[in-house]
C-alpha cells in the first residue's frame, strides 16, 4: 500500500496534548463556576420581616461599636449602635455587614432568627443589599 493511501494517525504525543488541553479547559470551566456561584447569601425572610430596621456598616472596636453607613427603610438619626447581643454574633471588625435590628426599650439587638433564635448577619454584596430591597418591598404590599 503505498504512503499516500494510508490513512495519516496523529501521532500519540499531539493527542495527549489534545486530551490535556481539552481537561484543563473543563477544570477552568468548574473553577469559575465554583468561584462565582458557590455559596451564595440568601437573607432569612422572617428574620427580615420582623426587624425594626436593617443596617448596613461594620464594627469597630472590637466588635463593640457598629457604624451605620446606612438604613433601611428609612434613616436612622444615629451614627453607631452596639447591640445587647453582640456576643452571639459572628463578625470580624472591619467588614461591611447588613444587620437586622430590633429594638426593644431603648436596647438594640441583632434580630434572631425563627429556628435556632442565633441572630444571622449577612455580608454586604449587591445580591444580599438586592435581596434585601426585594424583601422589604414584599413587606410594603
Amino acid at each position: 500500500m503505498p504512503a499516500s493511501d494510508r490513512p495519516q494517525v496523529r501521532p500519540p504525543s499531539s493527542r495527549l496534548t489534545i486530551a490535556i488541553l481539552i481537561g484543563a479547559i473543563w477544570l477552568s470551566i468548574l473553577l469559575w463556576m465554583t468561584l462565582t456561584t458557590a455559596n451564595p447569601t440568601t437573607l432569612n425572610r422572617f428574620q427580615v420581616q420582623n426587624s425594626d430596621l436593617i443596617v448596613q456598616g461594620q464594627f469597630n472596636d472590637g466588635l463593640k461599636k457598629f457604624t451605620i453607613e446606612k438604613s433601611w427603610p428609612e434613616n436612622i438619626d444615629q451614627d453607631s449602635l452596639r447591640f445587647h447581643n453582640v456576643m452571639e454574633l459572628s463578625a470580624s471588625p472591619g467588614v461591611k455587614y447588613l444587620v437586622p435590628v430590633v429594638k426593644i426599650e431603648n436596647v438594640y439587638y441583632a434580630t434572631p432568627t425563627k429556628v435556632r433564635g442565633k441572630p444571622l448577619i449577612y455580608p454586604v454584596t449587591e445580591d444580599a443589599t438586592h435581596q434585601l430591597e426585594s424583601l422589604l418591598n414584599e413587606a410594603k404590599d
